[in-house]
């Protein structure tokens, strides 16, 4: 019997944050793909097949509660999980 590896979209624009979320998730046995800005995370997630969306709120283009509205509107995306990240407020 084959297991199937539960696919992962990461919006997000930071390449430091892009490779630490990417390493940890494979090491656990997800398949991650990736879109750096609004626009292409909303192609992504239309063409894609996925257990769940990892989405950051700051972003070129688009912005993650856009992409939430255009994903949850999609009717197949509907229902697909949606983490939000976010390091507003934070201090640096």
């Amino acid at each position: 019997m084959v297991k199937m590896m539960k696919k992962i979209l990461l919006v997000e624009d930071d390449p430091f944050l892009i490779d630490i979320y990417t390493t940890k998730l494979k090491e656990v046995g997800f398949s991650v793909e990736v879109a750096t800005d609004g626009e292409e995370g909303v192609k992504k997630a239309k063409e894609l097949s996925l257990d769940l969306i990892v989405l950051d709120i700051v972003l070129p283009q688009i912005d993650g509660w856009e992409i939430l509205k255009k994903i949850k509107a999609h009717a197949p995306l509907k229902n697909t999980p949606v983490v939000i990240l976010s390091n507003l407020g934070q201090k640096k």
